[in-house]
């Protein structure tokens, strides 16, 4: 996927987030950093905080807690 197209999700997966939609925005980033080379290309913290919120929202600590490490 051209990185534009990951970009735009990220801006979706925000949106959905602040929508208090964690399941979906947690699906696109998910999705987004699946793509090894994408995420080598851009800085991606901000990206792993916020899945890591995502999952803390979601009650999925162990899985916030590695992604909260990440960023």
């Amino acid at each position: 996927m051209p990185p534009l197209d990951y970009l735009t999700a990220l801006s979706v997966a925000v949106e959905e987030h602040h929508a208090g939609h964690c399941d979906e925005a947690a699906a696109i980033i998910e999705d987004v950093l699946s793509d090894p080379v994408f995420a080598s290309q851009f800085p991606m913290n901000e990206v792993y905080y916020l899945l890591g919120t995502c999952y803390q929202e979601l009650g999925l600590m162990a899985e916030a807690a590695q992604a909260f490490k990440r960023s």
